[in-house]
């Protein structure tokens, strides 16, 4: 199967981190059919599928974004209990609800942005009025969570400097990294 952009991503961050000697643990959503990660023997990749977490209708896959999947809960404290991580980095999409449980066990949280997902969300095409209305109010629900989980998150990747002039109007200079896509 092909990979897009945020998979080639992650792997890059899991491979680099691991040839810095760091031991790295991966928690990937699998939303797509028969989607499978090649692993060397040496890497450490629990597999999650993230499903349930996509709905096909745009306001109600907006409202998912800010709930938790208690099984993706119960697996995140599991890793946190076996491996005691010393950073968490979530990369990409809207994941920014399960911030607050790093927190509370006191592990920093870096949020990878992969791109400022309200903006590329907002450039789907519409041929209607009523399609208008809901991607626009898609595009409120998914700006909010971007303001309001990104606040949480210890550190913000972007990967572009076009993107993080954007994040720059909203978060502290302190907090905001570029680290590009690679390969």
């Amino acid at each position: 199967a092909s990979k897009g952009g945020e998979f080639i991503r992650n792997y890059g961050l899991c491979k680099m981190l691991e040839n810095s000697g760091h031991e790295v643990v991966s928690i990937l959503g699998c939303k797509f059919p028969n989607f499978t990660i090649e692993k060397a023997d040496n890497e450490n990749y629990l597999l999650h599928d993230f499903t349930n977490h996509y709905a096909k209708n745009q306001l109600k896959d907006a409202l998912l974004k800010f709930q938790k999947q208690p099984d993706l809960i119960k697996l995140i404290d599991d890793v946190v209990s076996s491996y005691n991580p010393d950073v968490v980095f979530i990369d990409y999409y809207y994941f920014g609800q399960y911030i607050g449980f790093f927190r509370k066990k006191k592990i920093p949280v870096i949020y990878g942005t992969h791109n400022v997902q309200s903006r590329i969300n907002f450039q789907n095409p519409v041929n209607t009025l009523r399609n208008k209305i809901s991607r626009y109010i898609t595009y409120l629900f998914f700006r909010f969570h971007e303001l309001y989980y990104f606040r949480r998150a210890d550190a913000i990747i972007a990967v572009s400097d076009e993107d993080l002039k954007f994040y720059h109007k909203w978060f502290s200079t302190g907090k905001l990294y570029t680290i590009p896509n690679f390969l």
